[in-house]
């Protein structure tokens, strides 16, 4: 049940939507007509065989069964279809994103982090916040107001790792006195695996002029 429910919470809504659109269209199709509707009288007749029933519980049985055998088909068509999701030939129908499309949303995710002053998420998507503790890391933006970035370059290396590079555009705090100032830096970050993690594992800023 705990893998079932792991296998779910990793479709996205198109994935669900087309496992909807499947149920929809297979279980009407395999419940319906006089066929299923009469093997299923015969499996409760002779079911039936040692009991007292009457015509009518046996109209509401077969109503009743015939419901259950739609739930069944549609529960394993979910199994089904959430398996053929998972296998190999699924990658070529639902493709992983790209390794610079992670890096990309990777940085991404890092900076929506600082601007909501979400430092220990932001902390979390680094190697141990470029070798410093936490709270070196979030005494670092202590004068960051916001920040809005662009990307430059999104590029893999021959190790495997990304390197992404952004302009970033930062409105800080004024050290003494009130107000802030709009300073610009370009940043170069290499992400890529440490320890089983997708992290960014360094990185390096420079400022520069109004680009």
């Amino acid at each position: 049940m705990d893998q079932f429910a792991s296998i779910l919470s990793h479709l996205s809504l198109q994935n669900i939507v087309e496992i909807a659109t499947i149920i929809g269209a297979i279980g009407p199709l395999l419940t319906q007509g006089n066929g299923v509707k009469n093997d299923t009288r015969v499996i409760i007749r002779y079911v039936s065989n040692d009991f007292d029933v009457t015509s009518e519980q046996l109209n509401n049985s077969g109503c009743v069964f015939r419901a259950f055998l739609y739930i069944a088909i549609m529960v394993c068509s979910v199994g089904l279809v959430i398996s053929l999701l998972h296998a190999p030939f699924a990658q070529a129908l639902f493709p992983p994103p790209s390794s610079t499309q992670q890096a990309q949303t990777l940085v991404q995710t890092f900076f929506d982090d600082i601007n909501n002053k979400d430092y220990q998420s932001a902390y979390y998507l680094t190697k141990d916040g470029f070798s410093r503790s936490y709270d070196e890391f979030a005494d670092g933006y202590s004068l960051t107001e916001y920040n809005e970035i662009s990307f430059e370059k999104v590029e893999k290396l021959a190790d495997n790792t990304v390197r992404v590079v952004i302009v970033i555009k930062a409105t800080e705090k004024l050290l003494i006195g009130t107000g802030s100032v709009t300073s610009y830096y370009r940043s170069t970050y290499i992400t890529g695996l440490d320890h089983g993690r997708y992290v960014i594992l360094r990185g390096t800023a420079v400022k520069i002029s109004k680009p």
